[in-house]
């Protein structure tokens, strides 16, 4: 095999492993030492051992290398930083911290060799891989103090990444902010750690300590999958730093709805961090209503505070307490509640419908937890325009009716009513059909038709038709006494969909009906 196509091979299998494909590269380069043995295929190819997890396979192939009489030519850093890695795995502390200096040693020696402007760039990536030996070992101030004693050397954005995460550790957050900025140019996710670092120097995050492993896009997805299959899986997940990074940033940069289920996780699954954060969110100024109140009830949940004890909270700026109450959920029909739910029915129709929001709401003060009432209640509170009450009360009863068709339905009536196309599709997704009444198979329809035409015409282009359609309308000549029918007839038929929600009228499909 001729050296331009060993090069392209061994350059592969570079990519294979950055990618995270370790079998794929670890088969390349077995391949690789059957028609070239150097030190630098049988780095590689121990880095795929160790990868998967085979160290003594990784062990074997490095030991001609890392020999005291090494037959493939001078000792390489390289060599022994994966052997100082794969001594950690095995938890042989000794073993490993004496790799780890023989590799910082070397790599010194080797550099005075080199011209300060002719160092080789496969040269200065060293410094990764013995940083990564020094983080395996999980000492913080090595990994720095490596950072340091190479500063001017390191060409990868991966050293800046490993020095913010030892010096967040060792609590130094200002140093790990400026770490994670640099690392951010390339790296996206270092400019989220770097907020957070933020919020934990300024005590609204409890401290937890990083790992410093960075996963491929593969892996992040394997992992993700598992942890949708597996509860003890999404437990491990849950305690390593990387991943609390990412719910934490899930938790600060979501919109409302999904942040607070990120929040509820992180205090569910933080074990005693967890009921830190809770507490903190509850005694902050920077986080809503809703958000505290899912705090204390977490805790409430977990055993933090009893039901009905006062928890301190800070809500609009003010001192105050929250009290978590335990209702009583009445799944089976209840002749009472429903004459209530009869009454305020009638009372919506008689145009009072606050009179019938504050009957529904009289049973919740009750601690009586009744679905058909809170759906009532959260469709009321719709068409007040108070949406975000009505989104409340929807998470709730998510809880308790799941897969329910009618939840389905008006949850999903709701989301795209709030602009939330994407989550009201899914929720309309999972209404199992066919096999309703011919009234409720109408509604579906109508609401299928209203997600299709949010999904398929852009923002920008009702706009466009609705001016256009607003402008041909004013272009026509208006009677000096215009019949109802002709108004109703020129109407954009938003506008007449809306005066139909107004009025509290049933959805129909076609103009006339409207």
């Amino acid at each position: 095999m001729n050296e331009s196509k060993l090069e392209k091979l061994n350059a592969k299998g570079r990519q294979l492993l950055e990618e995270g494909n370790i079998e794929e590269a670890r088969k390349l380069y077995h391949k690789i030492l059957e028609y070239e043995d150097n030190i630098y295929v049988r780095n590689n190819l121990a880095l795929a051992y160790y990868l998967s997890g085979d160290y003594d396979g990784a062990l074997s192939v490095l030991k001609p290398v890392i020999s005291d009489a090494s037959i493939l030519g001078e000792p390489n850093p390289f060599s022994f930083a994966v052997a100082s890695m794969i001594y950690s795995a095995l938890e042989n502390e000794f073993q490993a911290v004496s790799y780890l200096k023989r590799a910082v040693g070397l790599y010194d020696q080797q550099l005075l060799q080199f011209n300060s402007n002719k160092v080789p760039v496969s040269f200065l990536e060293y410094t990764i891989i013995i940083m990564r030996a020094a983080a395996k070992l999980n000492d913080h101030r090595k990994v720095y103090d490596l950072y340091r004693r190479w500063r001017d050397l390191h060409v990868s954005w991966e050293a800046d990444y490993m020095a913010a995460v030892a010096c967040f550790n060792m609590r130094d957050y200002k140093k790990a902010i400026k770490f994670w900025e640099n690392a951010g140019t390339t790296f996206s996710l270092a400019n989220c750690m770097s907020k957070i670092a933020m919020k934990v120097m300024q005590g609204e995050i409890p401290f937890f300590e990083m790992n410093y492993e960075i996963f491929s896009e593969r892996e992040l997805d394997e992992m993700f999958q598992k942890v949708t299959k597996n509860e003890e899986y999404r437990r491990q997940f849950k305690k390593k730093g990387f991943f609390k990074m990412m719910a934490i940033d899930m938790f600060l940069s979501n919109e409302e709805g999904f942040a607070t289920n990120w929040l509820r996780e992180l205090i569910n699954l933080g074990g005693e961090w967890g009921n830190q954060l809770g507490k903190r969110i509850l005694n902050s100024y920077h986080y809503s209503a809703k958000m505290k109140s899912v705090a204390a009830q977490v805790l409430t949940e977990k055993g933090v505070f009893s039901p009905g004890e006062p928890i301190p909270a800070v809500i609009e700026g003010r001192k105050t307490q929250i009290k978590i109450k335990t209702q009583e959920i009445i799944m089976n029909q209840n002749e009472k509640l429903d004459e209530i739910i009869s009454k305020a029915r009638y009372l919506k129709n008689e145009g009072k419908l606050d009179d019938a929001i504050n009957l529904l709401e009289d049973l919740m003060q009750k601690e009586q937890f009744y679905p058909p009432a809170m759906m009532n209640l959260a469709n009321y509170y719709r068409l007040k325009d108070e949406k975000e009450k009505s989104l409340e009360l929807f998470e709730i009863l998510g809880e308790v009716l799941k897969d329910e068709p009618i939840y389905l339905f008006n949850y999903s009536a709701l989301l795209l009513d709030m602009g939330n196309v994407q989550k009201a599709q899914e929720y309309f997704e999972r209404i199992k059909r066919p096999g309703y009444t011919q009234e409720f198979e109408e509604k579906l329809k109508l609401l299928e038709e209203m997600l299709y035409h949010e999904r398929i015409i852009p923002d920008d282009i009702m706009e466009y038709f609705e001016e256009s359609m607003r402008t041909d309308v004013e272009k026509k000549a208006i009677p000096i006494a215009p019949s109802l029918a002709r108004g109703l007839k020129n109407m954009p038929s938003q506008w007449l969909d809306e005066v139909g929600k107004a009025f509290d009228l049933e959805p129909a499909r076609r103009r006339r009906d409207r």
